[in-house]
């Protein structure tokens, strides 16, 4: 396997389109095995309803 040097950060309000997309595609391809898709519908548009602030705790 690939020795990487990963740098960790605090998220940033610059990141949040990133990270609700990023949350979008996980639930759309990672856990689509585990959800029906009604349960990834109500889960993207949760994402949707979350204020900014939430995804920098």
């Amino acid at each position: 396997m690939e020795n990487r040097n990963y740098k960790f950060r605090k998220a940033t309000i610059a990141d949040i389109p990133e990270l609700k997309e990023m949350y979008k595609a996980t639930l759309c391809t990672i856990n689509k095995a585990d959800y029906t898709p009604e349960e990834i519908e109500d889960w993207i548009g949760l994402h949707v309803e979350m204020t900014d602030n939430i995804w920098l705790i």
